[in-house]
């Protein structure tokens, strides 16, 4: 008769681990090299967001005709510093308009860097302090370029030229350079006059759109005895020259004595008409009636003399005041 078979107990296909094992499993876990850093993460550490190169370039992106930032770098290692150019074509400019940028120092940021990688983003946190000052973008930087930001507010404060926190520096830059154009132009007007003045000419007594008018005019000439006359009637019918009760207590027009000296009447001329009148022009008319002739600037003494009288007109339809002038002359 047969027995029954012995059961054998289950044999433990993972073998025990040892002490041994485990300082085996440790040092092995040691001798596995950890992945390399990145450059941006040796800069960053744990940060995820955008960085400040991204989102320069995504501000630029959004521009329609601007070109891709040029990253000028300078230096060399543990001395990068980093310079930006942004461009623009312009339909109206024959060649793209650019605007370079060099970033300032700060208590918080040098202008010398250990890595290019650093410089190019410190850079680019300035570029974007100029063209987004007005916005909480330095909310979405890294911390170190977030206290870079909070540093040129500061100087913002203090800088005051309308032409450098603007969003578009190619529209600014356009309207910099017409402003000092334009001052340039009226510079050069001044020393032209201060040349001329040297030189015998006076200031022009009449803006352009008034001496357009004077010019425009009828011109009559007379005999000396026959102007004195009518000088005469003038300053026995003109008896108010524009001087009021309390003129001496406003002090009247305080540029009109310098003017009308520039423009070559003398300074005792000028001191008596002041005291007749408020205004610049109301001097003017004054010292052209009450001034001898031998005293008047060139610019109002008549181009020329003749004993009877006639009128000189540039209006070829002021007919009727040239028949009234050949009237007085007949008239005598």
């Amino acid at each position: 008769m047969g027995g029954k078979a012995k059961k054998t107990a289950p044999v433990d296909s993972k073998p025990k681990k040892t002490a041994q094992d485990d300082t085996k499993a440790k040092k092995g876990a040691q001798d596995t090299p950890k992945p390399a850093e990145t450059p941006a993460q040796a800069l960053f550490g744990k940060w995820t967001g955008k960085t400040p190169v991204t989102l320069l370039n995504e501000f630029v992106q959004k521009n329609t005709g601007w070109h891709k930032p040029e990253y000028l770098m300078h230096g060399g290692p543990n001395s990068y510093n980093c310079t930006i150019r942004l461009s623009k074509s312009d339909k109206k400019q024959p060649t793209p308009i650019s605007v370079h940028f060099k970033p300032e120092a700060t208590d918080s940021t040098l202008l010398k860097h250990k890595t290019s990688l650093e410089a190019r983003h410190v850079a680019a946190t300035f570029v974007l302090h100029r063209l987004r000052s007005d916005t909480n973008l330095h909310r979405m930087l890294p911390p170190m370029h977030r206290e870079y930001w909070l540093d040129l507010e500061k100087l913002r404060q203090v800088n005051t030229s309308e032409w450098v926190y603007v969003a578009d520096p190619f529209a600014a830059k356009i309207a910099r350079e017409k402003h000092f154009e334009e001052r340039a132009v009226k510079q050069a007007k001044r020393r032209e006059q201060a040349v001329r003045a040297e030189a015998g000419h006076k200031e022009e007594l009449l803006p352009p759109a008034q001496r357009r008018r004077w010019e425009e005019m009828a011109e009559i000439g007379m005999s000396e005895r026959h102007r004195e006359t009518v000088e005469a009637v003038v300053r026995t019918w003109t008896t108010n020259w524009g001087v009021t009760d309390n003129s001496s207590e406003t002090g009247g027009d305080p540029g009109a004595r310098q003017a009308l000296i520039k423009q070559g009447f003398r300074e005792v001329h000028v001191d008596e008409a002041l005291e007749h009148t408020t205004t610049r022009e109301q001097a003017l008319d004054w010292l052209c009636v009450h001034v001898p002739e031998d005293d008047l600037p060139q610019q109002v003494m008549q181009r020329a003399y003749r004993a009877s009288a006639t009128v000189v007109t540039s209006d070829e339809r002021a007919l009727s005041v040239q028949l009234a002038a050949k009237r007085l002359a007949r008239a005598g």
